[in-house]
């Protein structure tokens, strides 16, 4: 989502930490007892957190609490988290490395697209682009899709050939605002999606973890359920309802043709290594994308608020007390699962935090914000 993350949010004071040193200039420091004593005054099952450097280093990590509510089966380190809409970014980045490749082009027009949907589609998205799209800046609805929604893969039915589908009926609806203006549109990072697909002749999910994934030894990255019905082998989704109680939701996920802007999973250290590798790219240092299209990636596209811009699946905002300003902000949720990040660019590190419950009240949110905002403060003070 790209609701701008509250700058006053209250934080708790950072705990004592074992700090030891993995590398002559990179301390590392053990976040267990923060997360830890963090969970304990949340109803959350559980919670995991990292810190990473520019070089992919895990400089902090910590997890507590519950694969499964009330097993008994704790987390750990190694287990793997659903990223939601932080799959995003990571899609951006996958249409960064087919523009370097001459596959596509930042202004690839939808009607050039999809010239099929030349009768159907309506006028006023003709003329968008692939930067329009993953910038929200396109108008395209937010919605679920009547008789796809909810709809299960199998056979001929692929997350392709649903999102083939997807795109046909959200062209044909009326934007949600003025082209051009902010609207955050899952359905706009689908419609992106096959155009690279259309460009790659690969499924998306297939292709980000081959040309992406494999190069960084993100081995545990994956889209779709990261953990399947009845088991507790990985952190288990659950919702509670406003007012209500946790629920599990059994090898939770959207809709599959809704993956690339929001259906992916990794490990902490995983998911650090992509986030790593953003901001090498935003330094012209990475070795997925040239200089110039990392620089793109993190350019402006659409105003969300007053001091709240987003670029290619990253918000940028200024949350006050940063050296240097501006940091890159991204949240993810299914509902079931949430996941945010806070990259600090001119710092060369990011932090990583996970849960593995999301709440109708906005709870869970307003916890994984303040405990990222107070493991800013830890590293801080462990790096110097």
């Amino acid at each position: 989502t790209t609701t701008a993350p509250k700058a006053s949010t209250t934080v708790m004071a950072a705990p004592s930490t074992t700090t030891t040193s993995v590398a002559a200039e990179i301390p590392f420091v053990d976040l267990t007892q923060q997360v830890t004593d963090y969970l304990a005054t949340t109803d959350l099952p559980a919670l995991g957190a990292a810190i990473v450097t520019i070089d992919g280093e895990l400089a902090g990590i910590g997890v507590a609490g519950e694969r499964r509510l009330g097993s008994g089966i704790s987390v750990e380190q190694g287990d793997v988290w659903s990223l939601g809409s932080n799959a995003k970014a990571i899609t951006a980045f996958a249409a960064g490395m087919m523009v370097d490749a001459g596959l596509i082009s930042w202004d690839t027009t939808i009607e050039e697209s999809f010239p099929e949907l030349s009768g159907s589609m309506l006028d006023v998205y003709r003329t968008a682009t692939l930067e329009d799209l993953l910038g929200h800046g396109a108008g395209i609805v937010n919605t679920t899709i009547p008789g796809l929604d909810g709809t299960p893969i199998g056979g001929s039915v692929t997350p392709s050939t649903q999102r083939e589908q997807a795109v046909e009926w959200a062209l044909a609806q009326q934007p949600a605002v003025t082209p051009g203006t902010h609207h955050y549109s899952n359905l706009g990072y689908v419609t992106a999606a096959v155009m690279l697909e259309r460009a790659s002749g690969t499924p998306l999910e297939e292709w980000v973890i081959a040309n992406i994934a494999a190069p960084l030894g993100a081995t545990t990255f994956g889209y779709g359920p990261h953990v399947e019905a009845g088991a507790s082998d990985q952190p288990v989704p659950h919702h509670k309802p406003a007012g209500g109680e946790w629920t599990v939701r059994e090898a939770h996920e959207n809709t599959p043709f809704r993956r690339p802007s929001g259906g992916a999973f990794a490990s902490l250290q995983d998911w650090g290594l992509i986030v790593a590798e953003m901001m090498k790219a935003a330094r012209g240092t990475s070795e997925l994308v040239t200089p110039e299209t990392g620089q793109t990636l993190l350019t402006p596209i659409t105003r969300v608020q007053s001091g709240y811009d987003y670029a290619m699946g990253w918000g940028l905002t200024n949350p006050g007390g940063w050296p240097g300003g501006v940091g890159w902000y991204h949240a993810g949720s299914n509902n079931a699962n949430l996941a945010v990040v806070w990259v600090h660019p001119q710092a060369d590190f990011a932090i990583l935090v996970v849960t593995n419950g999301a709440d109708a009240d906005g709870e869970a949110r307003q916890a994984v914000d303040a405990l990222a905002h107070a493991l800013r403060a830890t590293w801080q003070q462990a790096s110097g």
